[in-house]
């Protein structure tokens, strides 16, 4: 400053770099502690409870499978006896 070896310079990429990993350890620390912004999708849970998530879901993508099928059969069904008819 005084003797010219250090300026001050606007943020420039190289300032950039550091303050950018700072930022994710700290929202690594706290996903890690379940608070912050990224716990909601990155959940703290073992793998028993991961289980029973998975099956819970794929339970209910099969169910909304089936009804969507029953939609689909109930509809040719009735687009079919329209044409009978005709």
């Amino acid at each position: 400053m005084i003797s010219g070896v250090m300026s001050i310079e606007p943020l420039n990429a190289s300032l950039l770099i550091p303050l950018a990993g700072l930022l994710f350890l700290v929202c690594a620390m706290l996903t890690g502690n379940s608070e912050g912004l990224l716990s909601g999708m990155f959940p703290n849970e073992n793998n028993e409870a991961m289980v029973s998530r998975v099956k819970s879901d794929l339970g209910e993508n099969k169910k909304e499978a089936e009804v969507g099928d029953a939609w689909a059969k109930l509809e040719e069904t009735m687009l079919s006896n329209e044409l009978e008819e005709e």
